[in-house]
């Protein structure tokens, strides 16, 4: 389908709210992230531009490759003019191909009311923080996503374009501040797995939610001991007493 070639520079921190159960547990056991098929997301318009009908042509000297079930190539004759691609293929094969991209979605902001509220158990969960620097080859590319009204257009063959339909959404959305490390069907083949290993020292900081009972951090803090985290630090959002709506940190002495 093309390279990506308009991905972002990545924030030094990224934020990943998170409720406390088995995937979370997970996550600091076993060092990995979970990189979703985008077919899963809970957008149903995620991922899912509008495929804009295109003509394909073939120069002169272009050749058609057909292949036989055990694999071995047939060469056919030299052909010239146009393929007749119909719109309905078209479209099948562009939303095929990002659903075989794999992303994990993180956010840049560590205090928003909504995202404790929608992703961190109506905030009894907590909210792992990650220093990107400390893992290229994990965190190595992604984007920030663009929150618009309209919906992205595709064509295939449009190379330029191939990073929009992955990094758009609804404006409504834009609360979240999300941004997406995203890794390429080669890489998720090549993994075999949708589950992605990072470095022990790129996870820096546990933050856990206003409404955490005391017993996560206990359980928290001693998963992370027996599982090489041993240097995360640790705090705690507070509702704060003040006029504004907002979530104060601070750390947790242990």
């Amino acid at each position: 389908m093309g390279k990506l070639d308009d991905f972002c520079k990545i924030p030094q921190t990224l934020y990943k709210y998170r409720a406390w159960n088995e995937f979370t547990k997970q996550i600091l056991i076993n060092h990995q992230l979970y990189f979703s098929n985008p077919d899963d997301f809970n957008d149903p318009y995620d991922c899912k531009p509008i495929v804009e009908e295109v003509e394909f042509r073939i120069t002169p000297d272009a050749k058609i490759f057909l292949h036989n079930k055990d694999g071995t190539f047939i060469e056919s004759p030299m052909i010239k003019g146009s393929i007749n691609m119909g719109y309905a293929l078209q479209k099948q094969i562009a939303l095929q191909s990002w659903s075989s991209f794999r992303i994990c979605s993180f956010t840049e902001i560590a205090d928003n009311i909504l995202m404790w509220s929608h992703y961190a158990d109506y905030h009894k969960g907590l909210c792992l923080v990650f220093d990107t620097t400390k893992d290229p080859k994990c965190f190595g590319r992604g984007c920030g996503i663009i929150y618009s009204n309209k919906r992205p257009k595709y064509g295939l063959g449009q190379e330029v374009k191939l990073i929009n339909p992955l990094t758009t959404k609804f404006i409504d959305w834009a609360y979240e501040q999300e941004f997406r490390i995203i890794k390429s069907p080669t890489e998720h083949q090549n993994n075999q797995s949708n589950l992605f290993a990072f470095k022990p020292e790129a996870l820096t900081e546990i933050i856990f939610g206003a409404k955490a009972p005391l017993e996560l951090f206990f359980e928290v803090k001693q998963m992370c001991l027996e599982n090489g985290l041993g240097h995360v630090k640790f705090s705690k959002m507070h509702i704060a007493d003040v006029e504004l709506y907002k979530l104060i940190k601070t750390p947790i002495e242990v």
